[in-house]
């Protein structure tokens, strides 16, 4: 899903709209608004009509735009709302407030529809992150953190979120450790899943975590060619770093974990993989 914008990138109808509200926002303030201070002035019909048209091409502005975010609809929105067009004096200027009232309408609506299919999409994702096999509890945490930063209010949605913060939980406590040769190769597997999205920063991201494990980038990485009882043949000797990265490149992994060794500290020293025929 494409994220929601958060900066209000206005088009060419739009920003002409705004221009002409704060040349008419000076005027009115200097001879008198409808909430003037001393609420003795009256605003000449001229500037009425003008705050109408005002209205009326911001409104229009707003349903033509395809980049305007929510935020800024409904900042627009109160704004013109604010200006308050069912005075006795504005409603003078039938039909023309209707016009803008009806264009009002419409904004509201497209807020709502905006508003809705923006928690469709956000529960896929959610449900998404709860199905992934493969993602580790920092890169569920990450993702999670941008669906947080768009504050929708929805219940579903809410409770979705609580279910994937649990996972992380979950993930956390058994360990977000290696803890067995099935999770070294998870783990190995997900470097390559991720590698093939394109997404080379998310990729170096994972394998950044994944060295958290290890004693350093330099861990030995030995992978076993041929192996008959006592019998073992090694293939040249790498390290855990340059394994990573050459995963990251191929895009695939043939082999398989077949011991881990670790130092007092619980960090992995040595890796032995198994080359699969």
């Amino acid at each position: 899903m494409k994220k929601q914008e958060n900066v209000f990138v206005l088009n060419h109808k739009l920003r002409k709209a705004l221009n002409m509200a704060a040349i008419l926002a000076l005027a009115v303030f200097m001879s008198g608004s409808l909430t003037s201070c001393n609420g003795s002035k009256k605003m000449a019909k001229k500037e009425l009509e003008n705050r109408v048209e005002v209205a009326k091409q911001r409104l229009t502005a707003i349903l033509d735009s395809e980049t305007i975010s929510i935020e800024d609809m409904e900042h627009e929105l109160n704004e013109i709302k604010s200006w308050n067009f069912d005075t006795p004096k504005v409603r003078k200027l039938q039909p023309q407030i209707d016009e803008v009232k009806e264009l009002m309408k419409q904004v509201d609506q497209k807020i709502g529809k905006v508003k809705k299919q923006q928690i469709e999409e956000v529960k896929i994702r959610l449900y998404g992150l709860l199905n992934n096999k493969t993602m580790g509890a920092d890169d569920l945490e990450r993702e999670l953190n941008e669906i947080k930063a768009l504050n929708i209010k929805d219940s579903e949605v809410n409770k979705l979120i609580k279910q994937v913060e649990d996972r992380i939980k979950e993930l956390r406590e058994d360990g977000g450790i290696i803890a067995t040769n099935a999770d070294m190769d998870a783990y190995f597997n997900q470097v390559v899943a991720l590698a093939k999205t394109g997404n080379v920063e998310t990729t170096n991201m994972k394998i950044k975590d994944i060295l958290k494990f290890f004693t350093s980038p330099d861990a030995p990485l030995l992978i076993i060619v041929y192996k008959d009882n006592d019998i073992v043949d090694y293939d040249k000797p790498t390290t855990i770093g340059t394994y990573l990265n050459y995963l990251k490149d191929q895009k695939t992994n043939n082999n398989t974990t077949h011991s881990i060794e670790r130092d007092n500290y619980g960090k992995i020293k040595l890796v032995e993989l198994l080359k699969n025929k």
